[in-house]
């Protein structure tokens, strides 16, 4: 019932609930601050002052409430959660009546608006725009350019100020800026408003970068390994490196980013020219997983240390209807507070 709690938040908010801090600070211990606030059950709270959560009906919100609790005992069942959220319990009314007139579904017109699904199919369709018409190194320097809109670390940007620098690209991708154009027109609701309905919408330009990233690197490499197919004519698996190079640059340019040899100069070259076809592919694997990854968290992935004695995580807390510590545990639930303490 935790994991519907949180899939809610998502759907109504458009934002994850445990969201980590500035992106300024380190991966690791950003991490460690994102599994305390798990841990705390310390989720971004839904304030009717918000532009997102103040279209939010109440028994929308109260129905996520009552699911994001530490004490899993304070939860509801699925059963009593259908018999007791006013939200759901209409909702399944009507689905089982077949009474599509219902003015209430499980997400309301409102929710729908202030959780901005519609930007779903926006963000889809822009993507598919972005990762046809730049380069990956091009996709990596206008995620930075949108990240530094982001004062507060939130991950998020809002739409008009994302579509904003969308619209500034080069000149020589007129075609796609004209495409990207009509595309944020066509939607013109969550774009510009409608009544207010669409003000508050934002993107969370992290997923999205990480998934543009990630689908370019899908292509390059299906393109890297049918040439490296079409290449080895003598079934031994080795290609020459020079009638290789042209796909390399072509999907993966002399490295820009300044971090670390391009995949180009990773690759072994043989005394004869010849290079395994096994290594290219487990190296455009490497550079497509690290990219994407550096896109989502900024890079340092290696060792995560314990952590702060201050910060709670899986290892060092006893919650209610977890596991039991041979030695006393440095954090307990307070029942009273609802909330983790130093043992």
């Amino acid at each position: 019932m935790w994991s519907v709690g949180v899939i809610t938040y998502c759907l109504l908010s458009g934002y994850k609930p445990f969201w980590g801090p500035p992106r300024s600070m380190p991966w690791k211990e950003r991490r460690k601050i994102m599994m305390d606030r798990i841990m705390r059950c310390d989720y971004m709270k839904m304030d009717d002052k918000s532009p997102t959560w103040s279209k939010i009906s109440k028994p929308a919100k109260d129905f996520v409430a009552s699911l994001l609790q530490l004490d899993p005992a304070n939860r509801p069942s699925a059963q009593e959660a259908l018999d007791n959220s006013a939200w759901l319990k209409k909702s399944c009314a009507s689905c089982a009546t077949g009474n599509t007139e219902d003015d209430s579904p499980i997400l309301s017109s409102d929710d729908v608006v202030a959780s901005s699904q519609g930007l779903v199919r926006i963000q889809d369709r822009a993507r598919d725009i972005l990762v046809n018409g730049l380069s990956e190194s091009e996709l990596m320097a206008l995620q930075h350019e949108i990240e530094v809109q982001d004062t507060m670390g939130s991950g998020r940007v809002d739409v008009m100020v994302f579509w904003s620098i969308l619209m500034n690209q080069q000149s020589e991708k007129k075609k796609m800026v004209e495409d990207l154009d009509q595309l944020f027109r066509e939607n013109k609701i969550l774009v510009d408003g409608d009544g207010g309905k669409g003000d508050g919408a934002s993107i969370e330009f992290i997923d999205f970068f990480a998934r543009a990233l990630e689908e370019k690197g899908r292509v390059a490499m299906d393109a890297i390994a049918k040439a490296c197919d079409d290449l080895d004519t003598t079934g031994t698996r080795t290609v020459s490196m020079k009638e290789l190079k042209p796909f390399l640059d072509q999907y993966f340019p002399t490295n820009v980013t300044g971090d670390g040899p391009g995949l180009e100069q990773q690759i072994h070259v043989e005394d004869d020219g010849m290079v395994s076809t096994i290594q290219v592919l487990e190296l455009v694997g490497k550079h497509v997983a690290k990219h994407t990854r550096n896109s989502i968290h900024g890079g340092d992935d290696s060792q995560f240390g314990d952590g702060d004695d201050n910060l709670v995580n899986a290892s060092n807390a006893e919650i209610p209807g977890g596991r039991k510590f041979e030695q006393p545990p440095k954090f307990v639930y307070d029942a009273g507070q609802k909330s983790m303490r130093k043992a």
